[in-house]
């Protein structure tokens, strides 16, 4: 059976968190030997609009049975990820694949200065450049395929916002179905997912 790995991270985006902080790692502390790991899929999952008081600080958790019941015991939940400064889409997520904080234009005009996730991913594996996708429900990020400093990301696959074709906001489900023809015929070793209904 394959692993996957889900890194469910529910960061709220349009709102601000309490107790805000960000770990600021060196390249000496994240660069781990890829023999370390197990997982061969990772699927980062950001809902973008749940508040913390409304999902992980409420009690209960009564307002996300699935994700506490079912997604989080079959997966990573990493919960040491907050946003400390605005708290806005693009910015946002871009924190989350650089690990740096970058003031961007939420209209997804600027792009993020520093290389992410998927330009790491592709140089450390280019034999799984194709396997790589970033899916989002909000046209606007698809500048976190591309990095001033490093250029566009080599062969990641990009669909964002409606007919994937980076602009405008695409409902979820129609996402939704992208991602699971994604998933069930291309087996990504790494995927980005935006999802934008909570919001509204």
């Amino acid at each position: 059976m394959k692993r996957i790995t889900f890194l469910s991270l529910l960061i709220a985006l349009s709102f601000s968190l309490s107790s805000h902080y960000c770990s600021r790692l060196s390249p000496e502390q994240y660069q781990v030997s890829p023999e370390r790991y197990k997982t061969e899929y990772v699927v980062i999952l950001v809902i973008d609009g749940p508040r913390y008081t409304e999902t992980y600080g409420e009690k209960s958790q009564k307002y996300i049975p699935f994700l506490r019941d079912s997604l989080i015991p079959n997966g990573v939940f990493f919960e040491s990820f907050y946003n400390n400064r605005v708290t806005l889409t693009v910015s946002g997520h871009a924190a989350i694949t650089t690990g740096r904080y970058q003031t961007l234009r939420n209209s997804g005009q600027d792009i993020p200065r520093h290389p992410g996730i998927f330009h790491n991913f592709s140089n450390q594996y280019p034999e799984w450049q194709k396997q790589t996708w970033l899916l989002t429900s909000k046209g606007k990020l698809e500048v976190l395929a591309d990095s001033k400093k490093s250029g566009k990301a080599n062969g990641l696959n990009v669909y964002c916002g409606i007919d994937g074709k980076g602009a405008g906001y695409a409902s979820d489900h129609l996402i939704m179905k992208k991602i699971e023809s994604v998933l069930d015929k291309e087996s990504p070793k790494l995927m980005l997912i935006n999802l934008l209904d909570v919001d509204v």
